[in-house]
This record gives C-alpha cells, sequence and structure tokens, in this order.
C-alpha cells in the first residue's frame, strides 16, 4: 500500500474506533433519556424510538461530516492551485514566465 493510501486507512480505522467507543457511552445515555421520557412499558417501542433518534442523529452528523470535508478538499485544492501557480512551473501569479534571480559572484578569496 502507497504512503497516502496507508496514511488514510489508518486515519479511517482511528476514527471508526472513536465512533464505536462514542457510540456506546451515547447508547447508554440514550436509553436512560428514553427511560425517563417513556414509561417503561413497551421494551420493543422504546428500543424502536431509541434507534429511529440515534439513526436520525447519526445521519445528519454523517451529513455534516462530508459536506465539511468536501469543502476542505476543495479549499486544499485551491490552494494547492495557487501555490503551484505562483511557486514553481515557470510562471509568477501574473502569468508571465520567472525571470532567474541573479547572484552575485562567489569570492573564492583569490
Amino acid at each position: 500500500m502507497k504512503g497516502r493510501a496507508r496514511d488514510n486507512v489508518i486515519r479511517s480505522s482511528v476514527v471508526t474506533a472513536f465512533t464505536i467507543a462514542i457510540a456506546l457511552v451515547w447508547k447508554d445515555v440514550f436509553e436512560r433519556a428514553i427511560d425517563i421520557w417513556i414509561p417503561r412499558g413497551d421494551a420493543l417501542y422504546t428500543h424502536f424510538f431509541a434507534a429511529v433518534l440515534v439513526t436520525g442523529l447519526v445521519v445528519i452528523a454523517i451529513k455534516v461530516f462530508v459536506l465539511t470535508e468536501e469543502q476542505a478538499e476543495e479549499a486544499l485544492e485551491e490552494l494547492g492551485r495557487r501555490l503551484n501557480h505562483t511557486n514553481g512551473h515557470g510562471k509568477q501569479g501574473n502569468g508571465r514566465p520567472r525571470t532567474p534571480k541573479k547572484h552575485p559572484p562567489a569570492d573564492n578569496g583569490i
């Protein structure tokens, strides 16, 4: 696996591990909150309500994450284009070819 692909897999794995840990903690919080709001009559109804609520919140969180990730990638690509346009590739920001810098002759002590 190449460097960037490996880094993406590692990053994704770490985020997934943290997500699972957070989900397990929030599961207990949601169950206790639902126990308070809905009387303990029908356990299946309570679990169904919790599942729908958590699924809705997770879908919203994923949408926000994907949108912000896309915006960040677009911003990074634009920044990369600007840096490549001004820092190398033979042109300055105004589109003109670069003029080589003149360096003074080296003083060899002669």
